[in-house]
């Protein structure tokens, strides 16, 4: 499979990896990168990450088969606005974000409608690091990719951004917006902001001081807590719409938590421990 001239807009980790995995595998032509400073692409082009850099957005797209946007969410419809005179009417169209809902209303807006060339992504595979340095090339193999592709989709277009996805390695599996963004809410944004808000209570209660006494426990639940916090910032306000019931949820639960410590409720507290254990020990990740 060839795809042409691919277009990546935001050469960053994700970015990044994706255009060294499809330059890796053979599954275009050329790969496109388009950046608003030379330094990130000057060096994307010197890992191979890319095969040509464009800070010209109209020169990025005017050409392209496919156009993947790996930018900030909150950055998706300006950068849709600036792009849409240029971009052919074939060109397909598709993103790497982590909300899908906020993608797929910007392009609604800025298009008047929803293209048929439009196939939202979203890759399951990422680090804490940011960047193009910290892109790999084997990032997506064996990692699940998926797409929520809308009524409007063709199934050329749905086809053909399955087969960019499993022409790296990935796994793709296909499901509504409204389902992802819930799905994801609960397994990885949710998680994401318990430990950013335990770190900030670290932090208020010793911080520093209290490392050398930290173990595995802390380790595991605080890793996700070093993410980059502008990203992390735009992914909890695009999906607020799923994280504001299970914030009202996880706040019932602490209620019931506490009344349990606070009356010295051992079965009670037992048999919430066990029933969390028990859901962990099925996850084989």
């Amino acid at each position: 499979m060839s795809l042409g001239q691919i277009t990546i807009i935001g050469v960053g980790l994700i970015g990044g990896s994706l255009g060294w995995s499809l330059k890796k595998h053979g599954s275009c032509d050329l790969v496109v990168g388009y950046g608003r400073t030379q330094e990130s692409l000057q060096q994307a082009l010197s890992m191979g990450v890319i095969d040509r850099a464009e800070t010209d957005l109209a020169k990025a797209v005017q050409t392209a088969d496919v156009v993947i946007l790996a930018v900030p969410l909150q950055a998706m419809e300006s950068l849709l606005v600036r792009m849409r005179p240029f971009l052919p009417d074939s060109c397909l169209l598709t993103d790497v974000g982590s909300v899908k809902v906020g993608v797929v209303d910007a392009v609604a807006k800025v298009f008047g409608e929803i293209p048929p060339t439009l196939v939202p992504a979203h890759p399951i595979a990422g680090l804490e690091k940011s960047g193009v340095t910290a892109a790999r090339s084997d990032l997506f193999e064996e990692q699940r990719v998926i797409l929520t592709p809308l009524p409007e989709t063709s199934r050329v277009a749905l086809s053909q951004i399955t087969e960019l996805w499993e022409s790296v390695g990935a796994e793709v599996e296909c499901m509504s917006v409204d389902d992802h963004d819930h799905a994801l809410a609960m397994t990885s944004h949710f998680p994401h902001l318990l430990a950013f808000l335990y770190m900030q209570l670290m932090g208020r209660q010793g911080g520093e001081s209290l490392l050398p006494y930290a173990g595995s426990g802390f380790r595991d639940f605080s890793r996700i807590a070093g993410g980059h916090a502008r990203m992390w910032r735009d992914i909890s306000l695009d999906n607020r719409e799923s994280l504001l019931p299970l914030l009202t949820a996880y706040k019932n639960q602490l209620d019931d938590l506490f009344d349990a410590l606070d009356n010295q409720q051992g079965d009670d507290l037992e048999s919430l421990f066990e029933q969390a254990r028990d859901l962990r020990n099925q996850y084989r990740g």
